[in-house]
């Protein structure tokens, strides 16, 4: 796992939205691709960074470039995976924008990549505790 590269499990092609893209086209963008981080970007380099909560109760004809996010957390496709995690979990980032030699986007990984990477890592063994944990939470008795 210490050997596993970001770009062998990041989202590749994301969505990315422009300085000019109004709030009311990134929220149905981000409603209709099921994101919650919107890269923004010029000439294919990311200049900003929106999130769902960015969105909330702003007004849909602004543009992303006044609420935009300019503090990318962003890594070099060959950076190892364990590193980017490690930093995203110190630095609470809910992401992080992968790039290339040239500084020009080619993926995002998220804390939802990190989660499917976990499940997948999980379901090669045998958990039997978490499994039973798993049954108990999701027990009559502990529903609400």
């Amino acid at each position: 796992m210490s050997s596993v590269k970001v770009n062998e499990t990041m989202t590749r092609f994301p969505e990315v939205a422009f300085p000019g893209t109004t709030v009311e086209k990134a929220k149905a963008a981000m409603e209709k691709w099921g994101i919650r981080h919107l890269p923004v970007v010029d000439k294919n380099k990311v200049i900003g960074i929106v999130s769902e909560r960015d969105l909330i109760a702003q007004n849909n004809a602004k543009p992303l470039r006044d609420l935009m996010s300019t503090n990318v957390y962003q890594v070099h496709q060959d950076q190892y995976l364990v590193r980017v995690i490690a930093e995203m979990a110190e630095k609470k980032y809910g992401c992080a924008i992968v790039v290339d030699e040239s500084n020009e986007i080619v993926g995002i990984f998220t804390t939802i990549d990190a989660l499917n990477l976990l499940c997948r890592l999980l379901g090669k063994h045998d958990h039997s505790k978490i499994k039973m944990l798993h049954l108990a939470w999701n027990s009559p008795d502990y529903m609400i």
